[in-house]
């Protein structure tokens, strides 16, 4: 076995590990007694060695950046004592890991009770003992067809199946990726992933990025375009990439992307003859809103149960070069109309609330008010990076648009699906306003 070295880590010497260190991480990273934070902490050491960035290893074992740099420092000075904690304290989340992982590797009889009463949590749902054992006596006979075959068995169980009966398999790969982090179930080693749709350059940007002027007369009507294929998405994505603060960055979760055209008459014949006015994303709504908790009512198992009835606006993108009074709002309010049908046709369902967050120290989110969305309070200063960000991401304000009028009734109690009537949106006064460019 060789050793195994990487470049510097944060500034420091490069990272490296004689043949015994690597041994020694490997079985750490694979046991399923010495504890979740040694096994992800193995497991960072191990990606880190690989060349993984700490970006690509937070989300590959779910810690944050900081904590991930700081592991890499310390083993760097420390080596294998990095490992040694004796004073620290599993979080609740670590006991209720660890707790299954001892019952599963001393397995009692069939009928003791620990079988329904351990459980774990992953992605709004809890899974028993029994459960995480036939999938993993599942994932011995699936895998060998890989991991989308495993996926698609996995989502018959209760809960990870659409509204249509169509199987949620991004969840699932997802809840089987963390099972796998946390090494409740063993998976293969990810292909390579593969080779990323090229940026543009300059002579291959697409005509309709090529700024030029457009009439009021040209948008007197909108034409939102659904992104259904490889030349629209690509058409959206470079948009995003090249005018929106954020980028273009892959978003999560069950999603609708819209491009948006200006015509002189309703609905043009084709869209070459349409100059592009805008680009938006819809995807899967933040897990935990205080704000928007408050405002909604509802208790933590409605909100688990009926989250997915909430679509967050991601991304809202107006071309630079437009400029026409109140076009923000007016999008805002005809893709409103036509989110729901949209949302149902592809995952079975109509969403009922539709919430965005606007960043306060860039905007103030006039359009949205104008297009009567609801103001209901401010983020409290978290990320993605974990609780230690808290305070450090900027302040957004968080915007809602109910989409029916009985909303709350409806994420309070059982889904839209079993409820009946459509309901019509009680909107509040609107507000009338210069638009916001960039959200």
């Amino acid at each position: 076995m060789k050793s195994r070295a990487t470049p510097a880590v944060g500034g420091a010497a490069p990272l490296s590990c004689n043949p015994d260190e690597v041994a020694a991480l490997e079985r750490l990273a694979a046991s399923r007694t010495a504890g979740v934070w040694r096994t992800k902490r193995a497991k960072i050491i191990l990606a880190t060695l690989s060349g993984t960035s700490s970006d690509r290893i937070m989300w590959a074992v779910r810690v944050p950046v900081k904590t991930v740099e700081a592991f890499q420092r310390a083993f760097a000075q420390h080596r294998m004592a990095a490992f040694d904690r004796p004073g620290r304290h599993p979080t609740p989340r670590e006991n209720a890991v660890e707790r299954l992982l001892w019952f599963l590797e001393a397995a009692p009889p069939e009928t003791a009770a620990g079988w329904e009463a351990i459980t774990v949590h992953y992605i709004g749902r809890e899974y028993t003992a029994r459960e995480v054992a036939d999938i993993r006596a599942l994932a011995q006979e699936t895998l060998p067809r890989g991991i989308t075959a495993l996926a698609e068995k996995f989502c018959r169980l209760p809960g990870l199946a659409h509204a249509d009966g169509r199987a949620r398999t991004a969840t699932a790969n997802d809840v089987l990726r963390r099972m796998a982090m946390d090494n409740l179930i063993s998976l293969p080693q990810p292909k390579p992933c593969r080779k990323r749709i090229r940026d543009c350059t300059a002579s291959e940007l697409p005509e309709a990025l090529i700024p030029q002027t457009v009439s009021a007369d040209q948008i007197r009507h909108l034409s939102i375009v659904p992104v259904m294929d490889a030349a629209s998405s690509r058409l959206w994505r470079e948009a995003l990439r090249r005018h929106h603060y954020i980028g273009g960055q892959t978003l999560f979760g069950a999603q609708m992307r819209y491009l948006v055209y200006g015509a002189r008459e309703d609905e043009p014949a084709s869209p070459q003859a349409r100059p592009l006015l805008a680009a938006l994303g819809f995807a899967s709504s933040a897990w935990r809103v205080t704000a928007r908790d408050h405002f909604i009512g509802w208790s933590d198992p409605d909100r688990v149960r009926n989250l997915k009835f909430v679509v967050g606006n991601a991304r809202f993108l107006i071309l630079p070069w437009i400029r026409a009074p109140h076009l923000a709002s007016r999008i805002l309010g005809r893709v409103a109309r036509r989110l729901p049908a949209d949302w149902e046709a592809r995952y079975g369902f109509r969403p009922v609330l539709l919430e965005t967050f606007v960043q306060l120290d860039r905007f103030t989110g006039t359009c949205y008010r104008a297009a009567n969305w609801i103001c209901v309070g401010t983020t409290e200063g978290c990320s993605v990076y974990g609780h230690e960000a808290r305070n450090q991401a900027p302040e957004r304000a968080v915007f809602v648009y109910p989409l029916r009028r009985d909303f709350r009734r409806v994420l309070c109690t059982a889904g839209p699906e079993r409820i009946g009537g459509t309901g019509r949106r009680q909107s509040d006064a609107p507000f009338r306003g210069a638009t916001t460019r960039l959200i």
